[in-house]
């Protein structure tokens, strides 16, 4: 999995965008998002298309059957916000196992 993740972020580095420094709430420095799951990788963050929630694509490195758990900072979902996996269209999966426990989001099956 190391590899894969090192890889990854050899071909889509992370690209820093600067500001003016201004006022605000949010600290200078703080983690959104935090994948907990060793062989599972975050491969994109996005608005969901109806506008309504977030789009987590995670990705599961070593082709076994896992459960992802992902730590979410508040600011960008509340916890016990509503949870649902979904296709590449954003379609809702009938049997969904993704839920939010607090600041935690888990989904899959072992």
């Amino acid at each position: 999995p190391e590899a894969t993740r090192q890889g990854f972020a050899f071909n889509h580095p992370v690209i820093t965008v600067g500001t003016t420094v201004h006022e605000g709430d949010l600290a200078a420095e703080m983690e959104g998002l935090s994948v907990l799951t060793p062989k599972v990788m975050l491969s994109g963050v996005k608005k969901a298309e109806d506008g309504t929630g977030l789009i987590l694509r995670l990705y599961e490195m070593t082709g076994e059957a896992t459960s992802a758990q992902v730590r979410i900072a508040p600011w960008l979902a509340a916890a016990g916000s509503p949870a649902v996996e979904t296709d590449l269209l954003e379609r809702a999966l009938p049997e969904s196992t993704a839920k939010m426990d607090g600041e935690s989001a888990d989904c899959g099956k072992e």
